[in-house]
């Protein structure tokens, strides 16, 4: 095995024992579905987030190497939120239902830590560790790398 799948399974085995669910690991190009992303900032979907249309995040989530100098590869995690328990489907008629995502401790939080970790113990087995960790507030498009 080369070297660099040897590293990949070795951050996806600690990536699922941290929690993670799913893991890609994508060369780091500039992003092909980027003008989709202006083109829907320009029509103005991203609403009163003007965050997303900051010149400065939309040119960063078209090229991974505008947030990391030198970035080769983008790793994408995913963590599954708390799973529901028996009583969350029980709703009385005519009452709202909150998302589970929203019932829990900020999820970011949880990512971000478990990140840290799995930066730690990969960066002490990569030969030039460099990295960059984005957390649902940073600018990223990571569903277009492939």
């Amino acid at each position: 095995m080369s070297a660099l799948l040897d590293l990949k399974e070795k951050i996806r085995t600690e990536a699922l024992r941290l929690g993670f669910n799913h893991m890609g690991v994508a060369p780091a190009v500039p992003v092909p579905d980027y003008q989709h992303y202006q083109t829907w900032i320009e029509q103005g979907y991203h609403g009163t987030m003007g965050y997303l249309a900051r010149e400065d995040a939309v040119q960063k989530r078209g090229n991974p190497e505008l947030i990391l100098k030198n970035c080769q590869r983008v790793i994408s995690l995913a963590m599954p939120y708390r799973p529901p328990s028996k009583d969350d489907h029980q709703f009385p008629s005519g009452t709202g239902r909150i998302s589970v995502y929203a019932r829990t401790d900020d999820y970011h939080d949880q990512i971000w830590e478990n990140s840290i970790s799995l930066n730690s113990s990969f960066k002490q087995t990569a030969t030039s560790p460099c990295s960059s960790r984005l957390c649902g507030h940073r600018p990223n498009l990571e569903r277009s790398l492939q």
